[in-house]
């Protein structure tokens, strides 16, 4: 029976359910359920309810026609799939961390290592400036510290800000020689997160499973192709999260009774933070406008999904040698 059967059926029941006693309340419920296949419970919320007026459909009044429809599915498409109350934010054109000024960055690595850690994989570096949430993703080729700093190196230069302040993890990877030198040398403040406390990566973790396992997955990538690609995709990921993506801020948050009340700031892109921040010169401002208006999100979303399919295709699916010794 279809829904529209199942609503044409309760109208005719509701009125000799609302004057029947409980007795008889109980055989018309029997009924309606055995007829439609429905619950219960939904059956009785739906014979209590009013009548609904003739010509009305049920719900909520709709505020736009169904001409707009393949509009409102492309911006939505090209959005990453965003929520109605983030996309309203670009349709026109938690933490620890309150009161840091932009150019302090959380930064993370992401393994591709599918079910087993053993031999060579792909990594993938992400950062995150807490003030803007700006972000920046790097293929790294495998775990070397010398390539994990390396990658900082690059993703510095892509920052539309200075690079202020680096924090980690207490992986071996951010914490030696190799990158604490490098930070001293170029006036770079690092820190690392302490023991226990979650908080300290919030903003990088949240990227990691937002950004890189949410698309690129959980295989196992270790081929020079597959690194290509990857740094093909962040070439993109990161136009469309930084220019395209908006991101609402925890303000405040408080408990009442048993529940913890948050309250967040207006949805804006990184990019909009960025130029809120009034930290770039005129001649920097100018440049990122200009990278903003050449950008078309639609095609931009397009070469994303051709991107990941051509990643998805590279998964190393060779068993590791252990496997294949016990095999």
């Amino acid at each position: 029976m279809t829904e529209r059967a199942r609503r044409e059926y309760a109208e005719v029941l509701r009125p000799r359910y609302r004057v029947a006693d409980k007795q008889e309340r109980g055989r018309i419920l029997d009924e309606y359920c055995r007829t439609t296949g429905c619950h219960r419970k939904a059956a009785i919320r739906r014979l209590r309810a009013a009548a609904r007026t003739p010509g009305r459909p049920p719900g909520r009044p709709a505020r736009y026609g169904p001409e707009l429809v393949p509009i409102r599915e492309r911006v939505w498409r090209a959005s990453d799939d965003l929520s109605g109350k983030l996309l309203v934010a670009i349709l026109p054109t938690w933490s620890e961390w309150t009161g840091i000024g932009p150019g302090a960055l959380q930064g993370d690595l992401v393994l591709h290592c599918g079910e087993s850690t053993a031999g060579f994989y792909l990594t993938t570096l992400v950062a995150v400036d807490v003030a803007t949430t700006w972000t920046e993703l790097q293929a790294v080729w495998g775990l070397h510290h010398r390539r994990v700093c390396s990658g900082v190196h690059l993703l510095r230069h892509r920052l539309p800000f200075p690079l202020r302040e680096w924090h980690s993890d207490n992986g071996r990877e951010f914490i030696n020689d190799c990158l604490l030198a490098w930070c001293r040398r170029e006036g770079i403040r690092f820190t690392r997160g302490r023991p226990y406390r979650k908080n300290d990566q919030a903003w990088v973790e949240q990227r990691n499973g937002f950004v890189v396992r949410r698309l690129v997955g959980h295989d196992r990538y270790s081929s020079r192709a597959a690194f290509a690609v990857l740094q093909r995709l962040y070439g993109l990921l990161r136009l469309q999260l930084n220019f395209f993506r908006p991101v609402r801020k925890l303000v405040s948050k408080r408990r009442v009774g048993s529940r913890v009340v948050k309250r967040y700031d207006l949805p804006q892109t990184p990019y909009q933070r960025v130029l809120a921040a009034r930290l770039l010169s005129p001649h920097q401002r100018h440049a990122l406008a200009q990278q903003f208006h050449t950008l078309d999100p639609i095609a931009l979303a397009r070469d994303i999904q051709q991107t990941l399919d051509l990643l998805w295709k590279l998964a190393d699916t060779r068993p590791r040698p252990q496997e294949a010794a016990r095999g």
